[in-house]
């Protein structure tokens, strides 16, 4: 990508500047020569190139670091949403496993889901409770409406 941004060849000049040989420079030290105001010219415009080539690189080191940053993110977000569906089939194993079924094994599948829980709770994944709240469909999805007396409309009466 930042390949795309600074040129090879630029960054190629930029950093190598053929210098002027030692007997370029006149011996007087009184009037300034024609030779001498090109060599402070083009020792300026080195100059220069040199402090626009350390701003690029400056800017590149800290847009590829805000990338890199971003990236992070995102990574572990899909993570996340990917783990999400296993806490949901746990809570489902156990709100409709049978009453008879082995003690043993729900309590491995509550201690599990449990620790899940705790596990995306410490990476800033907590769970909310939106059961009785108002609806806001930049945060919820409608499956199915319902009304109920007593509650207003708009109202999350159960989550999926």
């Amino acid at each position: 990508m930042y390949k795309e941004m600074i040129p090879a060849n630029s960054i190629a000049r930029a950093a190598f500047f053929p210098m002027p040989a030692a007997n370029a420079f006149p011996a007087t030290h009184g009037s300034a020569t024609p030779g001498e105001s090109s060599i402070e010219k083009e020792l300026a415009d080195c100059n220069e190139r040199c402090l626009r080539l350390a701003a690029d690189f400056d800017n590149f080191k800290k847009r590829t670091a805000r990338e890199s940053r971003e990236r992070a993110v995102e990574l572990r977000n899909e993570f996340v949403r990917a783990l999400l569906p296993v806490v949901d089939n746990l809570e489902r194993a156990l709100t409709k496993a049978p009453t008879d079924a082995a003690e043993p094994l729900r309590e491995g599948v509550q201690l599990t889901r449990r620790q899940l829980v705790q596990v995306l709770k410490e990476h800033g994944f907590a769970a909310r409770e939106y059961l009785r709240k108002h609806f806001d469909p930049q945060f919820h999805e409608a499956v199915s409406v319902r009304s109920e007396s007593g509650q207003p409309d708009q109202t999350i009466l159960k989550e999926w």
